[in-house]
């Protein structure tokens, strides 16, 4: 922080869970923990009568709502609320209002409540059993920061504002160009004219194959080996971050070695997510596979991009959990079953035409995902810089938003 300004608890900022006197009969607003996102909006809200608001977290017009609980809190749960009914609200009591004082700007608090810096030090915080733990209102009494002009204040909330409406907008488009892929899958995959589209079965077109099974016995040896499972398939691609490794012998290896273009699906998962799948584009052999997931191998004339998109679009239909025997809260979709599930492709110059009008989409939505990254990350910096005095605003050029 900068050694120039005076700095003071976050309590001389914002007044922690002030009273708040709800007007006498009529309605205000309702904000549960689900009406407020991670990133500091309300995202719904609802009427209810005051003579319900007994026992609730009361507030009014530009407080700003702290998520006290664990998860909740780590994850950013809070908004700055406005627009309320009759101007004020109330709601779970697992939030802390925070309202500003006379020395602090209603956007300013509502930035430093999102900030990283101030989350990570409540954490530390926190008390309670497991699964129970809170930040005590005391926290904010403890928790220090610079007390910043008002007008810089201002300035700062103006610049971090429009970085979160750049990133709204940026996440408005995904969503839009979401529904048109989608849009496009449907034409082109599911709805399409498909008389002269070849009919059969999943297993006349690849192959398909359990993986290997863990055990305690395979956790050493000499041949560990890197091997993925449910967690590291998502929709249309592989998170290679978070890889466990166990044995496999040079047979074993030759089985079940991935090779470009196999395609993983979820065998074992909650039911509307088995089936989900992405091809496997890493080198030959250097991954196995465990028997949470199938491998599909397309073989003759089935491109691995036309099946895994037509994989995607039944995922999104509920095709796969249909097919899926239930246990409990898992949900098996079976090497035999997904192998008899019917199947139908086109020509294999008709599946290049589509998987090339869907690559251009995902280009595109990939782009507006890189860019709110970006911008996600251009946000926590300038936070951590502009909120503690470290950078002041007026230093600032102009921002790439």
């Amino acid at each position: 922080m900068n050694d120039s300004l005076r700095i003071v608890p976050f309590s001389v900022l914002a007044e922690i869970n002030p009273k708040t006197h709800l007007p006498f009969g009529g309605e205000c607003s309702f904000l549960g923990m689900s009406d407020v996102s991670d990133d500091g909006r309300v995202v719904s809200s609802h009427v209810r009568s005051v003579e319900d608001s007994i026992g609730y977290t009361a507030f009014r017009e530009q407080d700003v709502l702290f998520a006290k609980i664990t998860p909740c809190m780590e994850n950013g749960k809070g908004a700055l609320v406005g627009d309320l009914n009759s101007g004020f609200g109330f709601g779970s009591t697992e939030f802390h209002v925070l309202r500003s004082t006379g020395k602090s700007h209603s956007r300013f608090v509502a930035h430093w409540a999102q900030s990283r810096l101030l989350r990570k030090k409540a954490e530390a915080f926190m008390v309670g059993s497991a699964g129970q733990r809170r930040v005590p209102a005391g926290f904010f009494s403890i928790f220090k920061v610079p007390l910043l002009p008002m007008y810089e204040q201002r300035k700062i909330a103006e610049v971090l504002d429009a970085l979160d409406e750049a990133s709204h907008s940026c996440e408005a488009a995904i969503a839009k160009l979401d529904l048109t892929r989608w849009a496009v899958v449907q034409e082109n995959l599911v709805y399409a004219s498909a008389d002269d589209w070849v009919q059969g079965r999943v297993a006349d077109f690849g192959e398909v194959r359990m993986g290997r099974q863990r055990s305690p016995k395979h956790e050493s040896g000499t041949s560990l080996t890197p091997y993925l499972r449910v967690a590291n398939v998502f929709d249309g691609r592989i998170d290679y971050s978070d890889v466990l490794s166990m044995n496999f012998s040079l047979r074993e290896r030759e089985i079940y070695g991935l090779k470009p273009g196999d395609i993983l699906l979820n065998e074992g998962q909650s039911l509307e997510l088995v089936g989900r799948s992405a091809i496997y584009q890493g080198p030959p052999g250097r991954y196995c596979y465990q028997n949470t997931l199938i491998r599909y191998r397309c073989v003759g004339s089935l491109l691995p991009e036309f099946a895994q998109l037509k994989f995607s679009s039944w995922l999104r239909l509920g095709y796969f959990s249909r097919f899926a025997f239930q246990t409990t809260s898992i949900a098996h979709l079976g090497s035999d079953r997904f192998a008899q599930m019917e199947m139908n492709i086109p020509s294999l110059e008709e599946q290049r035409r589509i998987v090339s009008i869907i690559e251009a989409h995902d280009e595109r939505i990939a782009a507006e995902r890189a860019r709110l990254e970006k911008l996600r990350t251009l946000k926590a910096g300038l936070m951590d810089d502009l909120l503690t005095g470290r950078v002041r605003v007026d230093q600032l050029k102009d921002l790439p938003v």
